[in-house]
């Protein structure tokens, strides 16, 4: 295709939109005011995907990229975008979606924002046939890396460290997970068969070692967000931004602060952090979580922390939450897919005052909100960059009981 293609649009992937005979395609890495000669890749009923074949004139948004798996690597997907033009992006997305499926006129704040590179606390590494790095975007191919500029320093030494220890030592390891902190502690989670003795002799200076569910050294890492510290398990969630999930949890405290609440039920609450950060300024805190570990170490993170007015109950939200009454805020931060109907219609039964939905998925909290907005007005919108260089970005909604 010799035509030249202008680049007019982004849509919510980052993926720029382009005209082919009347037909939109999609063609990544190409941003708005690229010129672009493209091969289709698929071609759909109604839409096509296309690749760049050759850059005619470059888009005064792109940035020189400084990773050189960015076009493999299915880690980022607007690496090469002026980091001001990705929280644009993101902002008018959140803006687009939101009025949309909401159809209705919202508050929307502008988006908070943190560091841009080496942001992250956590990774996980692929590995076979002693290949170790990143599924190749769209396939389970390996692409081999040396370091990831989202993740911190300290992940980033260990990333060669482990590549060499892989091809020296007998293993069949599948995955090398790799958690950091605050404190600068580290956890490794080998996944596949590898040697006890070899594992802990080779790395004595880390904090916290696993092969598969059987640790091998320390169960938790601490971590800490604003005055608070945290134990994190092995398998439970705790936001991935290092720099900027203070500013998440800012913003959650001050949709809670002078509104008189007494009662808290924290869904699908971790390591108990959101419930923790929020309770001095409410009476009771009640947290739900499925996770073994990461309810252990919510149990120890109230002791650490002193707070005595949390009480956290292990089980999956679906059966549980229908237990609760006289509850007048429920913060939820669910899993990417959204609450189920049958969480929603307890949430519906229970009818707190109000709701605080936090969410890395847009699209599901759009289904989750069209479902609670039978009893409830949304008041508010925030989008949060919890994952700069990506399309993905966090929400906060505050939703207010009606009358």
């Amino acid at each position: 295709m010799d035509k030249t293609y202008k680049v007019l649009r982004l849509d919510h992937f980052g993926r720029g939109i382009i005209n082919i005979d009347g037909k939109t395609a999609f063609v990544e890495n190409a941003y708005i005011g690229d010129e672009v000669k493209v091969e289709l890749v698929k071609e759909k009923k109604k839409y096509s995907i296309a690749k760049v074949k050759k850059y005619i004139k470059y888009s005064k948004s792109r940035k020189q990229s400084y990773c050189k798996y960015c076009n493999c690597c299915g880690g980022c997907d607007i690496l090469e975008l002026l980091y001001e033009e990705q929280l644009r992006f993101k902002e008018e997305k959140v803006c687009n979606i939101i009025n949309k499926y909401l159809k209705q006129k919202i508050k929307i704040n502008n988006i908070i924002y943190g560091k841009e590179l080496n942001y992250r606390n956590k990774i996980t590494l692929h590995v076979s046939n002693k290949k170790v790095g990143m599924y190749k975007k769209g396939s389970n191919d390996i692409v081999e890396i040396s370091n990831c500029s989202l993740v911190n320093v300290k992940i980033n030494e260990l990333i060669e460290r482990l590549r060499r220890f892989i091809n020296n030592n007998p293993n069949n390891l599948k995955e090398i997970v790799i958690k950091t902190s605050y404190y600068n502690e580290t956890m490794i989670v080998f996944i596949g068969e590898v040697s006890n003795e070899i594992v802990l002799n080779e790395f004595t200076d880390v904090e916290s070692l696993f092969i598969n569910s059987i640790c091998l050294k320390n169960k938790f890492i601490k971590d800490r967000i604003g005055e608070n510290d945290y134990f994190i398990s092995k398998d439970s969630f705790f936001q991935v931004n290092s720099f900027n999930t203070i500013n998440l949890y800012n913003e959650i405290l001050r949709l809670v602060k002078g509104k008189n609440i007494n009662n808290v039920l924290d869904l699908y609450c971790g390591v108990g952090s959101i419930g923790i950060y929020v309770s001095k300024y409410v009476k009771n805190v009640v947290g739900v979580e499925v996770v073994d570990d990461a309810i252990e170490a919510a149990v120890e993170n109230k002791k650490l922390n002193n707070i005595t007015n949390i009480s956290l109950k292990c089980c999956k939200v679906e059966e549980c939450v229908n237990e609760f009454s006289d509850i007048d805020l429920i913060i939820v931060d669910p899993p990417r897919s959204g609450l189920s109907k049958l969480v929603i219609d307890s949430i519906l039964k229970i009818n707190p005052k109000y709701i605080i939905y936090v969410s890395c998925d847009i699209m599901t909290m759009m289904r989750d909100l069209n479902a609670l907005t039978s009893i409830y007005t949304v008041g508010e919108f925030t989008p949060v960059d919890m994952f700069p260089n990506t399309f993905h970005v966090e929400t906060v909604c505050l939703l207010c009981r009606k009358n």
